[in-house]
């Protein structure tokens, strides 16, 4: 999936496909001596890059790779076209075959077609300045980043340097004609790509086929002569040719092709191309692939995708859609609840929801199990402020999925491995799981790792941007299997999915999620724990609306409710409201309900959830982040009786959030009375109070809700740090069972 982001660019015509490219991501600038304030020099490339033997696997240093390329005519180096680490190593490796070679060196580059080769001979030769060189040219975006060094390095030690590539008007007139366009070119024009064309392998087109899926509508024709006469193969037929010609007007040198690490994975492709034209040339191929955690690299567990793989530590990418990037390291957090006792214990790696909480979610697990399994809940890496005002957060960007996606893979392996070493986890028990885009995570963890633990995918939703990922090659797998909980408007398009993972070693299985159903039993499944027995009959959760957050705090009140429950939305206004109610179901809006269902012996309601009674020791109350605390302002609505509202108001008298925090205040205000939120709020920046939790007096208010209560704020909220909670909902766990009694 990583080679499918910055790593080769795609065009798709009529059936004519183009993929130049690689397998990896990501860059970092080489020093071109220009003066600098201040000190330039870079890692040392033993500390940032590690090198094996693609047939043994054995570690060598750079040294010993220069000296084995040294012996060859040929040499690919195949890259990420943006990583800077890769193209060090690539200046590395040519500096050094250079001095190995005593100069007899030829560079060829994908980066440059036949129709540069002027300019580039002018440049080389003193003829024209770098300005004149680049403007007739046509150098890629990230020339100074990546490329420059390479093409000055050759013009210091009088190293002749081929444009290999495709002729660019060319590839544009082929792009939309097909065969009848190559037919009609003139004499001068097929200059511009090989004279002679050769198919390419099928494995090579199999590959080709896999990593293209899902991109502007799959890989197109598959005849042979489509194939033959795509650009893909034009490319790989020119670069191929143009190296052999290379290799024929320099007697005794060695040729050093640079090209994306697909155009020469396993010796196919360009470097298939040029052994067709010098069946006699010693090839050497390098891939150099840009990875995340260096010191975790195994080669045994990799591909022999050459005869040398150089591994680089991804610091910067170039230029690329208008930005460069260094890499930075962040944290990715979670929460981790161990059982006491000895273990070893089975470990549940949770991925909420986007939208969903993860202190909320790490609750309910633990309500759920933490008596029998350790439990991780990964927090979303990028913060978001919903519309209802509560703080959560998504895994992912639409511009940046891939590499969201691919971070949150590695971060998950990283929090197993963490939390085994620190821990009694019983090893063989490793479970990645999670729901709705968290169940794409997983599902898109497993995949990365071909020995990673098994996954439980629930509701992951439509594949969407999945489908983009091109599917790895064929391997043993050593790992578990995916599993996936799909609901009836996805399953097809997942089951179709993991048909084709399936194909290339990923076992996996899909089944249909039943209506409503959270996937809690098949979590219990999959860690080997005993699941209880379901009621025939589960009791009803009902809640005024169904936002996911309502939905994710009443599965949290289920959980610490014990039993079999379901989340239902309750209908008001007209309708009768003990429809198909079963007995000991619980209201969680009772001022919404409590007249209506009086029936006690239909309903069980909560006398009411957020009667001040129930709260009277502060636990319930959602109290401010931060170690230095802050005022809670709870919002009533308006047309409370005189006695609730004074019951809530003698909350704020006792002052009851001291009982949890000396450092959190309660104040209480009232709307559609003198003491409103604005008038509250007024209050307390006279005070000089600065850090304010405003929460309404609901289980969970709508977004519509939250944004008139902020409305109202406007002009009252200066010089105040104010976060929201859209209700007590999140809370109310804590005021279940017996401690307030369901009544």
């Amino acid at each position: 999936m990583n080679e499918l982001r910055g790593c080769f660019s795609i065009g798709l015509a009529l059936g004519v496909a183009l993929l130049s490219g690689c397998a990896g991501s990501s860059t970092r600038v080489v020093d071109d001596g220009r003066a600098s304030s201040w000190d330039p020099t870079p890692p040392p490339l033993a500390a940032v890059t590690r090198v094996f033997e693609g047939a043994s696997g054995e570690e060598i240093d750079l040294l010993a790779l220069i000296r084995a390329l040294s012996s060859a005519d040929v040499v690919f180096l195949g890259e990420t076209h943006l990583d800077d680490v890769t193209h060090r190593t690539e200046h590395a490796i040519l500096e050094g075959l250079i001095d190995a070679k005593r100069g007899r060196v030829v560079l060829a580059m994908e980066m440059f077609t036949r129709d540069d080769q002027p300019a580039l001979d002018r440049y080389l030769a003193g003829q024209i300045d770098e300005a004149t060189f680049l403007a007739e040219a046509q150098e890629w975006a990230n020339y100074h980043t990546g490329y420059r060094p390479l093409i000055e390095s050759s013009r210091r030690a009088g190293v002749p340097v081929v444009g290999s590539n495709l002729s660019s008007a060319l590839r544009r007139k082929l792009a939309f004609g097909g065969s009848e366009a190559f037919a009609a070119l003139t004499d001068l024009e097929r200059q511009g790509a090989a004279a002679e064309l050769f198919p390419n392998s099928p494995d090579y087109w199999e590959r080709f086929d896999r990593t293209l899926r899902g991109h502007m509508g799959g890989p197109g024709a598959t005849d042979p002569e489509a194939r033959l006469l795509s650009i893909q193969s034009l490319w790989d037929n020119t670069m191929g040719e143009s190296c052999a010609r290379a290799l024929a007007a320099h007697p005794g040198h060695l040729v050093v092709h640079v090209n994306g690490g697909f155009h020469s994975w396993r010796g196919l492709g360009t470097a298939e191309q040029l052994r067709l034209r010098a069946p006699d040339a010693h090839v050497a191929t390098v891939q150099i692939v840009p990875v995340g955690d260096l010191p975790a690299v195994d080669p045994e567990s990799g591909e022999e995708s050459a005869d040398f793989v150089v591994y680089a530590e991804t610091r910067a990418r170039g230029l690329s859609e208008g930005t460069h990037a260094v890499i930075v390291g962040r944290e990715l957090r979670y929460r981790l609840h161990v059982p006491d006792g000895k273990g070893p214990w089975p470990l549940l790696i949770w991925c909420p929801d986007e939208g969903a909480g993860a202190p909320d979610e790490a609750k309910r697990w633990e309500l759920l199990i933490g008596d029998d399994a350790a439990i991780a809940v990964v927090e979303h890496p990028y913060p978001v402020i919903e519309e209802d005002l509560h703080a959560s957060g998504r895994f992912s960007w639409d511009e940046t999925f891939f590499e969201d996606l691919g971070a949150i893979g590695s971060g998950l392996a990283r929090v197993r491995d963490a939390i085994t070493r620190a821990h009694p986890i019983d090893r063989g028990r490793v479970l990645y799981a999670g729901i709705g885009a968290g169940g794409r995570v997983v599902a898109t963890a497993r995949w990365q790792d071909r020995d990673g633990p098994a996954a439980l995918a629930i509701a992951p939703g439509p594949l969407g941007r999945l489908i983009e990922g091109g599917l790895s090659d064929p391997e043993e797998l050593r790992g578990g299997e995916l599993r996936v909980l799909a609901t009836s408007a996805n399953l097809e398009s997942w089951e179709s999915e993991i048909a084709d993972r399936i194909e290339v070693g990923f076992p996996g299985r899909v089944a249909e999620l039943a209506a409503g159903g959270d996937g809690v039993d098949a979590v219990r499944t999959a860690l080997g724990l005993v699941s209880p027995e379901a009621l025939e009959d589960p009791k009803i959760l009902w809640i005024a609306h169904g936002s996911p957050l309502a939905r994710q705090w009443a599965a949290l009140a289920a959980a610490q409710l014990g039993g079999s429950w379901r989340v239902d939305v309750l209908s008001v206004g007209g309708v009768d409201l003990t429809d198909g109610l079963g007995a000991g179901s619980i209201c969680l809006e009772t001022d919404l309900a409590a007249e209506s269902l009086a029936d006690a012996d239909l309903v069980l309601l909560l006398r009411p959830i957020f009667s001040a009674q129930d709260l009277a020791s502060g636990v319930g109350i959602p109290l401010p982040s931060g170690p230095f605390g802050g005022t809670v302002v709870l919002v009533l609505p308006p047309g409370r009786s005189e006695d609730r509202s004074a019951a809530w108001h003698r909350l704020e008298e006792q002052d009851v959030t001291r009982k949890r925090s000396r450092f959190v205040g309660l104040r209480v205000a009232e709307t559609g009375t003198e003491r409103d939120l604005p008038a509250v709020l007024d209050e307390l920046r006279a005070e000089g109070k600065s850090v304010v939790r405003i929460a309404p007096v609901r289980f969970c208010a709508t977004a519509e809700e939250m944004r008139t209560l902020r409305a109202s704020t406007l002009g009252h909220d200066e010089g105040l740090r104010i976060s929201w909670t859209p209700g007590l909902g999140g809370e109310i766990w804590r005021v279940l069972g017996e401690s307030a009694g369901v009544r």
